[in-house]
This record gives C-alpha cells, structure tokens and sequence, in this order.
C-alpha cells in the first residue's frame, strides 16, 4: 500500500474518531434514557474509525518478482522486510485462476501450491516478524477452510489479461 494512502486512512480514521468522540460524548454521559441508543452509535463509529486506522498500520506490501525458475515475494511492515525465494521445484502446481469483478472486467492470477508444506507454515507463522501480528488479527475472522489453503497455496497479486498471467507462468516455470 503506497504511504500516501497509509496516511489518508489513518488521518481519516482519526479524524473521524476525534469527531465522533467530540459530536456524541454528551448524549452518552450522563447516564440518560437515550444513552444506550448513543452508545450503540458512539461504539460503531469507534469501531468503523479504528479500522480505518488498523489498516493503514497492519496491512503489509507485498510485491512478487517473477524471475527465470523463481518466485520472489516480498513483504514490508512498519519497516520491517521479508524476502522469500522460490525455485520451481518448490510449487507441485501453478494455474492460473480467474477471478470475477463485480464492477469490472475479470482479472487473473496465479495460484501457486506449495509442494513442501512445511515451507508454507515458515511462511505464514514468522514467530520473529510484525507479519504474525497481522496474521492473528486476519486469522481469527478466516474459516479453517481458508486458512488450510493459506498454507497451501500463494495466490499472486492480479493481472489485468489471462496473456499476463500466462507469461508470468511461463516465466516461473523457466
């Protein structure tokens, strides 16, 4: 996520936090009637806002660099970069999927299962990584069907033709 809009999605969370707070304190304290309608409003606005802010600090960059016979996934946090390297060989499979837009034309992308599923768990449960921390606030919203093919497939970022995604395919494949 490019820093322009990491820091529109927080001003704009706290911005909104600030309001909200500042709007609707009163109808919350003192205690009255209405103050359980406010509160109702006041604690969803909160949470709405927060989100806004949870996103602009815990969504990570990703950028995958297709090379001749190799993958290369790079992930930033706060600073904090990870690089993963795949050979061909670490992939018992590589399609291409398409993925339908409501609201546009259908993008393609590459799902790439990981043949050495001890390599998958490495890379979503980086103990010494601020991706964990992204990964338990993802995890728990996820069923366990999504997070079994987490650890068993990459799905690459989107491509705006099938003719893109099959000349990084055939790029990874060398």
């Amino acid at each position: 996520m490019p820093k322009v809009m990491r820091v529109a999605l927080a001003v704009t969370g706290s911005g909104v936090c600030v309001l909200i707070v500042w709007e609707l304190w009163r109808g919350v304290w003192p205690p009255t009637l209405f103050s359980l309608y406010f509160g109702v409003i006041f604690f969803g606005g909160i949470n709405v806002a927060l989100a806004f802010v949870a996103g602009a600090v815990l969504a990570p960059n990703m950028r995958w660099k297709f090379t001749r016979g190799a993958l290369t996934v790079e992930a930033e946090l706060n600073g904090l970069t990870e690089t993963l390297t795949f050979s061909r060989r670490s992939f018992s499979d590589v399609k291409i999927a398409e993925v339908s837009n409501d609201s546009g034309p259908n993008t393609f992308g590459l799902d790439c299962t990981l043949a050495d599923t001890a390599h998958a768990g490495r890379l979503f449960e980086r103990r010494r990584s601020r991706l964990t921390l992204l990964a338990f606030v993802v995890s728990p919203f996820r069923s366990a069907r999504y997070r079994d093919y987490l650890q068993k497939t990459l799905r690459s970022p989107e491509f705006q033709t099938r003719v893109h995604a099959q000349a990084a395919r055939a790029m990874l494949e060398g």
